[in-house]
């Protein structure tokens, strides 16, 4: 082969496998699907490059996806596990049937944090998310959060911070507040949507307040929900959910990425 042939063979193929690896790029990917970046210094982690996390609270929408996508398989028996259980609402909200009848069926609450499942089903949810970005070539795994994780990624850079803002009041200098927990008043907003009041410094929504957030140990949550008084949500507060492993209106979960190197 000539030296010109030969290059018009070869520099067309580098040109794809550079193509092709700039667009397998797993940080910006993960960045377009919603995860911030929490860096290794941040926090006392295992990974040597840190960890990202999704910005909101997984969303009726996105769950919505999982569970058609278990349909569609035929992996029934995952599906049931996964199952969201909205008679739930019932035991919080009894006489509010909009809520059980339409808060995950219907397309008005897409945008909300999806509650009412078991732990199980947050586990599956990571699982199969994990599957998906292997699909597509990326090696990310997708899990609940530890415990430090959490922390690290609440306190928005701030290690002094007892909410995932500065200071200690839940209400800003133009008298909106800056999370959703149980108010003086008896007005609650219940759940709010995944965008919605304070993110913190890493550009991350309600760590504090609207639901509690599973850990990755079974029965464990961190940040408070909707029903949870200011106290309940503070970075370090109890866990007021914990032993509930079951669906319950008060608890969601906020799954965090690792890039496998």
């Amino acid at each position: 082969m000539k030296k010109s042939g030969f290059f018009m063979v070869i520099l067309p193929c580098m040109f794809f496998i550079l193509c092709s690896f700039i667009g397998k790029n797993p940080e910006h990917f993960l960045k377009k699907q919603g995860f911030v970046f929490i860096p290794e210094n941040a926090a006392d982690t295992k990974s040597d490059a840190g960890f990202y996390i999704l910005e909101t609270e997984v969303s009726n929408s996105y769950y919505k996806v999982f569970l058609a996508d278990l349909k569609k398989q035929g992996r029934t028996l995952e599906y049931a596990d996964a199952a969201v259980d909205s008679a739930k609402w019932q035991e919080v909200l009894p006489n509010y049937e909009p809520y059980t009848n339409q808060y995950f069926q219907g397309e008005i609450y897409d945008d909300y944090p999806v509650v009412n499942i078991t732990f199980k089903g947050a586990m599956l949810y990571c699982k199969w998310l994990t599957e998906v970005y292997h699909n597509e070539g990326y090696n990310i795994t997708i899990m609940l959060p530890d415990s430090i994780q959490w922390k690290s990624a609440a306190k928005g850079g701030n290690d002094e911070n007892i909410y995932s803002w500065e200071g200690d009041a839940n209400i800003n200098n133009k008298g909106f507040y800056k999370c959703n927990a149980k108010k003086q008043e008896d007005c609650n907003y219940v759940t709010a949507p995944i965008y919605s009041f304070h993110k913190n410094n890493y550009g991350i929504y309600n760590t504090c307040g609207n639901v509690a957030e599973m850990l990755n140990q079974e029965g464990l949550h961190k940040g408070g929900s909707w029903n949870s008084q200011l106290e309940m949500v503070k970075i370090d507060s109890r866990d007021e959910y914990a032993g509930i492993s079951g669906g319950s209106p008060f608890i969601g979960f906020r799954p965090v990425a690792i890039i496998n190197r």
